[in-house]
């Protein structure tokens, strides 16, 4: 029934379209394409400026596009997106067409791995044309056909199935859609069933896959308290829900709960019910096993906490200390947080060898002593920021929640002992297994035992395997070249020379036994033999292999063969097309994974890769996946759809990251160190701004007046000296370290120790896997890009003041060190232990998360007054206020970055799968594995072979097999280590540690044993065939050499004494917990080994040696106790491993009486070491140096001092080459000591004085440095000088007698240059008439004394009298603003700088709410009226006015307390009751006994209630009667809080946010204006001026109107200045005066240039009355010039009066002070006079001069109100409102005197 493509998407039911109408093409016959596409061509643009879409996906695109693969159909469609839409909404599409279309969405949506890209492909798909009519209409018409016709249309109604299946789990809106097509599909699949009996089987398999999609609908999570956790369950009972809602990341409630999970045992023997059955039941232990160490060990710490108030050593989690959120930080998989933590020993954590906090590792974050949880996962973990307490966590939770937490808040962070990025994926992978999915089920579930052959060999009944490669060992395999859809016998395959007597291993039947050749010829014994033909013959094969049996030899030797014929299962048996199908090799842990690839790649040519960055091998290197991507990239072969994707995500990312960046480096430097205050000026008030540096000034004024001019310059920061830590920036400390440390002191530190493994660690390490990383993006260049960034903007080193993160580390200064002067004066001195105190409590003082509030700070009057805790309470405030400002920056990117990683790392996964699809072997450990398994599901390897699999956890195993998988090969060995459960209650109790491999082998499946070994010489084999009965050694092993040193030539053994009184850590340990004696030993023998002694000497558990074998070998049993409990030495698994490690020597320490008395096992080990004489009780040593003398017979530690070389007591006494004697012991290694330094002292002479050498015989001499008299040549001073060292170098430390210019003594000291800044106190008078005493050197400088002028806003100026040029040019105001803007919030910014709002805005309907910022346009809500009720109803949209009336009947419904609601009929019902509420109803209305039917209103913005008519009045009291009215929301009578939501008063609201629209309208507008007003009068500037504007617009962002104020303003003020300079330029030259005043004006008029130019965003009212007052000066002034000229020329006489104020309009223009109102009207007065009496001079305002002064003022508009016409208008912020005007628009007169504002408050923008 089921046809191909061809047969059924073309040509049928031919005549016949599905577009609108019934579609092109009904009743005319089928059209040829060429036909139909001319036909359209003129109309295949949409007219837009988009691209026709038939470029891309016309009939000859899709026709390509239809056989590529699925992700390369997704790619090049969510790459063109507007085609694409443009395409699936054309309804006039023929039949082949529609088939086309509908079989590319099907293909694009099997394409799993790339989910980011699928949504926006479903969500294009959803709303188009296509799939709501093209799509129903064609199951319409199927209705109306035959079953024998609809039969023909099976593939379409799959590909609609497929895609209506996505559809409903990724577009959870378009349920409906997908339920109605459900329907109709099911009518027409019924009716086939009905007339034919059925349906194929493909399409009843679609349609139930489907349904099956239907079903999968995400429960509300509140349930899951009550279902999931329940008692302990039997097998039979059934799951409270099922396991695919569960999500994998824990909740609270996994955290917080009184009753058992529901858990099921791991059967051991006997079949599953179903696959949902077993993968429930391995999901739900899984689960549980990474859950419970954290549940416990959060329990556990709760109970110590509460009943000790001290945490001991807690068994599950590590717990973290002051943990506290620092800053966002980049990674690729989206935001994370950097935060800051200590803990237990912090300092003697060796971080480069300890797996705590690695990547994916769990933790949980609570403030509350866990009342509630954050969870969060390891980002980041970079070596040099864990050790200063830094690491990256990735929160599971959304931003919002995590913005709420309060900043500072200190929380104490659980780290859960299992690795749970090993368990996330496997996890996720059993979730996203359906039914059908596992291959082999019939062996995994239903125990089958009945093995056939593989599929791939049962297609080819006579398939034969050519096994000369197992033979001639020698030869190496390349790989067939065969290329996709080429045919087997075409392709080029190559040739091996292969010996004559390999020939008879050729042309093989592997599954016929008589074809087989002898096991010696494949160099295998028959266990060996037995093994191989099975794992070639059979598609479920266990082969287990003992101790040292070779397993990895065997599985090589697999792989060889089956990649010698590799054409068997790569070629399709019907069309002998090729088809790559990789081999896919997966091991437990990255070490034996890279054992295996290794081994491969030593006969194996073709191409191998390796996946997962944790591999230690060098060889795997050239392998590995980030090699390989690196290679194609730089050959330029990746596909161009990958890699153009690949580029735009790349490159999005790295933008955002760079700018989130730029900014989260500031709150951590922020955070982690001292900002100088210049960082902090915008933050900190005025008023303690000034008092901060005021009081600085002071401090130094002291310290100069003492002598301590030998101490180096110190860094300038006020604030260091204020939080009283100035001392720590006087020298830089490492100059004052002693060059060398006291030989006493001891000086191993952790890293000089043998490195040690525990055993949790070591479960962690080998199953580690690695972050989604990109090797292009290198974050060492991320971070060098945003210093880089950081140092334009200034943002660098200056500052930060002490930059605490890179202090040095407190271990290298010891108490009794002294930091003194560079010349050893006595004027400071830090003591080491008072330096590592303040560096402590300076850490603690930043980590503190107490702070003032703004009502604390408000109320400081001197901050140098305050204690040490306020100062840091108030610069931790300082610091909030700078963090908040930048944080609300970056959230307002982070969605934009998380979604950009995503799709990042989904198409590298692309890129890593177009890399895997060419490989013939691919190998990964489980965990990898299933984090790539929608790859490999898509890729579908035929062969698996799992080596370790007798190790791993079942779910991994299942999770790395796919759908296509036919031939699956495990080796391991479950008599030696099992899987290893982190909860070994699951362990025990439910079987979690059972491998698939053991269970296989329980349940009677066929598996094969090896029976010969190669390791362990045969006194210690021995021992290991108690074990193994059968098992056999190979002759290699009796060739074994003795071990050197000691006396027996096999292993040794020595007793514990069962006593607590020995001093060892052993014989004190009782815990039977399994992981954590070895924990404590490893941590006793590590302090104990230097690695210097013992380089080369690995420690570490049994567990992790599994698989490893040494030639010695000590074992340490830490099992010596008075209860005599044996813990995990009990377990068989364990001692078959602990005793099969060694080669050639085996020694074992261990309480052996107790061992055999409490376990079989041990007591017959311990009866055949007893028989064959291998126990004593120590261990004879004999010296190699010395071999007959009598040997050492230890029995204890103390004994082994004997030889404490190595070989005897004996001294050396080898004569060295310096002529000094060996002082060492008789030593066995560097006999010939060339390695040895001899220390003794050098006796050779230092210099030709005959000082002798001070150093040591076997070091250069260095110079001498014997002090001696020397007098220096520069200036004839004595001084005491090293032997060795030129006069000429030495800096003379004698006081400086050289004179300055200034007539001043140089402060310096003789060596050092001479001053050029005088700190002699001289007393300074400026012409403003302040004065003040300062340094000599800053003479020039401006005078500081405060300006405390009242600005045009109201507040006193903080700047100085010099900064505002004696009041001429006052400092910005920087004072908050806090207007009430347009939208009712508040105004955070800068006085006189009202941008628009940046919060969100708080519009919405009943429908929904505005996401967009109050500054920004909203979207007018489409959806219809919900106002209605029994008497009117509303049939506008939401947006729009109503058209129905209020209504003014009473409620019908009933309150809770059954009285009768008091409201109106169709408004919320009130919470007020007029019965049991009547006091307050009272309170309300107190006319209620006037009124008693009287109905009420209730705000739904604030709750307050009115009565309706009272209400209705105060809401319509308004507008049209007014001349003017404030555009701005209503108010709530009582509370004053915007009405925002009121459906009884909608139109006046609508009608006042369209006013408010309006305003936004008009502002962009003005923007616009002002942008292009501004570059178009930018040309008019001159050179110089013209290019520093440049500059700053293109350095800054400018995008508010205040901005292009700005700008407009600044480039009308330089024009005008320009003409003013010009004017007075061309005066001075014609001066007959010399033109003084006019001199001193071009000063100050350059001065007002670079006031004007400098860099700003924007102008205040002050600034620009300042600069405006200042123009007019200097016209004035030029005036005043032209009239002094004039009397000068002319002898005409003035009277005494004239001459009187002639000097004060002088002294007005020139004195520096500002030209005041008073002022400037008389200079104006006289002037105007002097102009009437002699009109020729020309003194008058000139028309340009009135513009410029108008046009400045014109641009600061900010108060927005209505005519009483409705037109919106705005007013200046600068008292425009009293000034009579007209409307902009009505030209209707407004304003005028009679007008007032309700305040300076009122709206604006």
């Amino acid at each position: 029934m089921a046809q191909s493509l061809d047969s059924s998407y073309r040509g049928q039911r031919r005549g016949r379209g599905y577009g609108k109408d019934r579609g092109y093409g009904r009743g005319r016959g089928y059209q040829s394409r060429s036909e139909s596409d001319g036909r359209r061509s003129n109309n295949s643009s949409n007219g837009t400026g988009r691209k026709p879409w038939r470029i891309l996906f016309g009939f000859r695109r899709l026709t390509e596009l239809k056989d590529k693969e699925s992700h390369e159909i997704l790619l090049h469609c969510t790459s063109n997106k507007d085609c694409l839409e443009d395409a699936l909404n054309d309804t006039d599409h023929d039949e082949d067409m529609f088939c086309l279309i509908l079989r590319c969405c099907a293909k694009a949506c099997q394409c799993e791995s790339l989910s980011q890209k699928l949504l926006e492909f479903l969500i294009i798909l959803e709303d188009s044309k296509f799939l709501k009519e093209m799509l129903t209409d064609y199951i319409i018409d199927l209705k109306n056909l035959s079953s024998s016709e609809i039969e023909l249309h099976e593939d379409r109604l799959v590909d609609i199935m497929m895609i209506f299946a996505q559809l409903k789990m990724r577009v959870p809106h378009a349920m409906l859609l997908s339920l109605g097509v459900l329907t109709m599909l099911e009518g027409v699949l019924q009716a086939v069933e009905n007339e034919c009996g059925g349906v194929s089987h493909k399409l009843a398999t679609a349609y139930k896959e489907w349904k099956e999609a239907k079903q999968i609908i995400v429960k509300q999570k509140a349930s899951k308290q009550n279902k999931r956790y329940l008692p302990n369950a039997e097998d039979e009972w059934l799951p409270p829900e099922n396991f695919r809602e569960i999500p994998v990341f824990p909740e609270s409630v996994d955290i917080n709960v009184q009753d058992l999970p529901f858990l099921r045992h791991n059967k051991v023997e006997g079949r599953y019910h179903d696959l949902n059955h077993y993968l429930d039941v391995q999901f739900r232990l899984l689960r549980e096993d990474f859950i419970a160490p954290l549940r416990e060990g959060v329990n556990e710490y709760i109970d110590a906490i509460n009943t000790t108030g001290k945490t001991s050593r807690l068994h599950d989690v590590r717990i973290y200390t002051d943990v506290q959120i620092i800053s966002p930080i980049c990674s690729n998989l989206g935001l994370c947080q950097r935060v800051t933590f200590t803990c237990p020993g912090f300092n003697r954590i060796r971080w480069e060898s300890s797996k705590r906090l690695i990547f994916g590792s769990l933790v949980v974050l609570s403030a509350d002593k866990f009342d509630t949880f954050l969870f969060a996962t390891v980002a980041n973990r970079d070596l040099k920021d864990v050790r200063k307490g830094l690491v990256d966590l990735q929160f599971e939770c959304d931003s919002q929640k995590l913005t709420s937490v309060p900043p500072g808040t200190n929380f104490v962070m659980a780290e859960t002992s299992a690795y749970f990025e090993a368990y996330r994926h496997v996890l996720l992978g059993l979730q996203n297994m359906k039914e059908g999915d596992l291959p082999f089920e019939k062996y995994i579930v239903h125990c089958e035992v009945n093995v056939k052959p593989p599929a791939y060999l049962s297609r080819q009944p006579s398939a034969r395997m050519d096994l000369r490669p197992l033979v001639d060992e020698d030869i190496w395999l390349r790989d067939e070249t065969h290329q996709p859809g080429r045919r087997i016998q075409d392709a080029s395959k190559p040739v091996y020379t292969f010996s004559a007597r390999a020939n008879i291993a050729n042309n093989i039947k592997v599954t016929d036994e008589r074809y087989w050749p002898d096991p010696g010829l494949l160099h295998l014994d028959n266990s060996q033999f037995e093994a191989v033909r099975t794992a070639l013959s059979k598609e479920f094969v266990i082969i287990q292999g003992p101790p040292g049996t070779g397993k990895t030899y065997i599985g090589l030797k697999i792989v060889r063969a089956l990649l010698h014929n590799k054409s068997l299962w790569t070629t399709d048996s019907i069309t002998r097309e090729h088809n790559n199908k990789p081999l896919l090799v997966v091991c437990y842990t990255n070490h034996a994974l890279d054992q295996f690839l290794e081994g491969i790649i030593t006969f194996y040519k073709g191409d191998v890769l390796r996946l997962g960055g944790r591999s230690s091998s060098e060889i795997m290197k050239n392998y590995s996946i980030a090699n390989k991507r690196e290679g194609l990239r730089r050959n330029r072969s990746i596909p161009k759809a990958i890699f153009v994707e690949r580029t735009k995500t790349r490159i999005r990312v790295k933008a955002l990251r760079t700018s989130i960046n730029f900014l989260a480096a500031r709150i951590e430097s922020a955070k982690m160190n001292i900002l100088h205050e210049e960082c902090l000026q915008a933050i900190i008030s005025q008023k303690h701004f000034r008092n901060l540096m005021s009081g600085y000034q002071l401090i130094k004024f002291q310290e100069n007046t003492r002598d301590f001019r030998n101490a180096r310059k110190r860094k300038e920061s006020a604030l260091i000296e204020w939080l009283g830590y100035g001392q720590l920036l006087q020298q830089n400390i490492k100059e004052k370290i002693p060059y060398t440390i006291s030989k006493d002191r001891e000086t191993t530190t952790e890293d000089d120790l043998v490195d040690v493994i525990n055993e949790i660690d070591a479960e962690t390490q080998q199953r580690q896997t690695d972050g989604y990383d990109d090797e292009n993006v290198n974050e060492n260049e991320t971070i060098a890009e945003v210093t880089n960034i950081l140092s334009r903007f200034g943002i660098g080193d200056n500052t930060v003041a002490i930059n605490v993160s890179e202090m040095d580390d407190d271990d290298a200064i010891t108490p009794e060190m002294s930091f003194r002067s560079k010349n050893n004066s006595n004027e400071w001195e830090i003591q080491g232990r008072h330096w590592k105190s303040m560096k402590k409590n300076l850490k603690q003082q930043l980590r503190s998360n107490e702070s003032m509030n703004d009502t604390e700070v408000s109320q400081i009057r001197d901050i140098w007054t305050l204690s040490s805790e306020n100062k840091w309470r108030l610069y931790r405030y300082w610091i909030l206020q700078y963090c908040n400002i930048i944080q609300r920056k970056i959230d307002q990117n982070e969605e934009e970055f998380k979604n950009a990683c995503k799709a990042h790392i989904e198409i590298q996964m692309q890129e890593d799968k177009d890399i895997m699809k060419h490989a013939a072997v691919i190998g990964m450990t489980t965990t990898c594995a299933a984090k790539y398994q929608p790859v490999l599901k898509e890729l579908g390897p035929r062969i698996i072979v799992v080596e370790e699999a007798a190790e791993v956890l079942e779910a991994h195993v299942i999770t790395t097999l796919s759908k296509q998988c036919e031939h699956l090969i495990l080796i391991g060995d479950h008599q030696q280590l099992k899987p290893n459960p982190t909860v070994y209650k699951l362990a025990l109790n439910f079987n979690l540690d059972l491998s698939l491999f053991e269970r296989m082998i329980k349940n009677k499946l066929e598996y094969n044993c090896l029976q010969q070994q190669h390791r362990m010489r045969p006194e210690i084999a021995k021992i290991m065939k108690i074990i193994y009965p059968s098992l056999l050694n190979h002759e290699i092993v009796h060739t074994y050499e003795d071990i050197k040193g000691v006396s027996k030539m096999y292993f040794s053994s020595t007793i514990l004494k069962k006593s607590l009184q020995m001093k060892n850590p052993e014989a004190a340990l009782t815990n039977t917990r399994p992981n954590i004696s070895p924990d404590f030993v490893n941590t006793y023998y590590y302090k104990k080994m230097p690695k210097s002694t013992f380089d080369g000497v690995k420690i570490t558990v049994v567990d992790n040696f599994q698989g490893e074998e040494n030639d010695i070998i000590i074992l340490s049993l830490v099992r010596s106790n008075e209860e005599e409990n044996i813990g995990f030495l009990s377990i068989e698994n364990r001692v078959c491993v602990a005793l099969s490690r060694a080669k050639k020597g085996f020694y074992v320490i261990g309480n052996f009486e107790m061992l055999a008395r409490k376990n079989q096992l041990w007591k017959s080990i311990i009866n055949l070491a007893k028989d064959d004489e291998f126990i004593s009780e120590g261990l004879t040593l004999y010296c190699q140096n010395h071999p007959n003398d009598k040997g050492i017979y230890a029995k204890s530690g103390s004994d082994f001092k004997n030889a404490p070389e190595g070989g005897c007591m004996k001294p050396c006494d080898v004569r060295l080459s310096c002529g000094h004697t060996c002082t060492r012991a008789c030593h066995v290694s560097d006999r010939k000591h060339e390695q040895f330094k001899c220390m003794k002292p050098c006796v050779k002479k230092a210099c030709n004085l005959g000082h002798r050498c001070q150093g040591r015989c076997s070091h250069k001499c260095p110079p001498c440095m014997f002090l001696i008299d020397k007098t220096l040549p520069l200036c004839g001073h004595i001084q005491n000088v090293p032997c060795s060292m030129d006069p000429l170098k030495w800096s003379c430390t004698d006081k400086c007698q050289k004179v300055l210019k200034c007539n001043h003594l140089c402060g310096n000291l003789c060596g050092e240059s001479h001053t050029d800044k005088c700190q002699y106190l001289v007393k300074k008078d400026w012409s403003c008439g302040h004065s003040a005493t300062i340094e000599c050197y800053r003479s020039n400088m401006q005078c500081s004394s405060i300006c405390k002028s009242e600005l045009g806003c109201g507040h006193l100026c903080k700047g100085t009298c010099g900064q505002c040029f004696q009041g001429r040019l006052h400092k910005a105001c920087k004072q908050r603003c806090n207007r009430t803007l347009l939208c009712e919030h508040p105004c955070k910014n800068f006085c006189s700088n009202c941008p628009p709002c940046t919060l969100k805005c708080e519009n919405r309907c009943i429908h929904s709410n505005c996401q967009k910022t109050c500054g920004e346009l909203c979207i007018q809500c489409i959806e219809k009226c919900e106002w209605q009720c029994q008497h009117f109803r509303c049939t506008k949209l939401c947006s729009q006015p109503c058209d129905r009336p209020r209504c003014y009947h009473r409620c019908r419904n009933s309150l809770r307390c059954g009285h009768r609601c008091i409201g109106v009929c169709g408004e919320p019902c009130l919470t007020l009751c007029k019965i049991c509420n009547k006091d307050q109803v009272t309170e309300i209305f107190s006319g209620l006994n006037d009124k008693p039917h009287a109905l009420f209103v209730q705000l739904e913005d604030c709750s307050h209630v009115f009565e309706v008519d009272w209400l209705d009045k105060w809401m319509d009291n308004d507008s049209q009667t007014r001349e003017k009215t404030p555009v701005k929301l209503k108010e709530c009578p009582k509370c004053k809080k915007p009405i925002r939501r009121n459906v009884r008063y909608g139109n006046l609201i609508k009608q006042t946010l369209n006013n408010i629209e309006t305003v936004k309208k008009k502002l962009e507008e003005r923007k616009s204006e002002l942008e292009y007003s501004s570059l178009r009068k930018s040309r008019s500037l001159v050179s110089a001026d013209r290019r520093i504007f440049n500059e700053h617009y293109s350095r800054n962002q400018i995008s508010s109107q205040n901005n292009f104020a700005a700008v407009e303003n600044q480039i009308r003020f330089l024009i005008t200045l320009s003409e003013i300079k010009e004017k007075y330029q061309s005066e001075v030259v014609k001066s007959r005066t010399g033109g003084i005043e006019l001199l001193n004006a071009l000063q100050q008029i350059d001065e007002l240039h670079d006031f004007i130019i400098k860099d700003r965003s924007y102008f205040t009212l002050q600034e620009t009355d300042d600069i405006l007052r200042e123009i007019e000066r200097f016209n004035l002034l030029l005036k005043y010039s032209l009239l002094k000229e004039w009397l000068l020329k002319s002898d005409i006489k003035m009277d005494a009066s004239f001459d009187v104020n002639l000097r004060r309009v002088r002294k007005y223009l020139t004195d520096g002070n500002p030209l005041i109102d008073r002022r400037k009207v008389f200079v104006t007065k006289f002037l105007k006079v002097v102009e009437d009496l002699i009109p020729r001079l020309g003194l008058g305002l000139s028309d340009g001069e009135r513009t410029v002064l108008v046009s400045a003022k014109q641009l600061f508009k900010g108060y927005w109100y209505k005519c009483k016409n409705g037109h919106v208008y705005a007013v200046g912020a600068c008292g425009g409102e009293t000034e009579g005007s007209i409307c902009p628009e009505c030209k209707t007169t407004i304003g005028g005197r009679i007008h007032r504002l309700r305040e300076r408050a009122e709206t604006m923008l």
